[in-house]
């Protein structure tokens, strides 16, 4: 799962700060399956996701209250404390480590 999560954060980390490689990648199957057929519009639904992208994807406050209210609407009860419907250990792990910081540094 830690390796899951590196990539993971590889993947933002490349869409983030560097945008034309991503952009090469993208321009491959996933132009395709996303049924685009012009670059410029491929690029500006990337660069409108990525808007809202961080390279540490901890869940914001509001991502944390929506989970809970989903699990509250769909099964009936909601929980004492919301983050425990969040398992961010491996996350904060490869935080801590430095993996996260390294990796921004090198692709910066």
């Amino acid at each position: 799962m830690k390796n899951y999560m590196k990539a993971v954060v590889h993947a933002l980390a490349v869409l983030l700060y560097r945008r034309d490689e991503a952009m090469e990648i993208v321009a491959e199957e996933p132009l395709h399956v996303m049924k685009v057929s012009d670059r410029a519009e491929l690029r500006r639904q990337v660069d409108a996701i990525a808007e809202l992208l961080r390279v540490t994807p901890y869940p914001t406050v509001e991502a944390i209250v929506n989970s809970n209210e989903i699990a509250a609407r769909e099964y009936g009860v909601g929980v004492e404390n919301p983050l425990t419907l969040w398992d961010l250990h491996q996350l904060k792990e490869l935080d801590d480590e430095g993996f996260i910081d390294g990796l921004i540094a090198n692709l910066s």
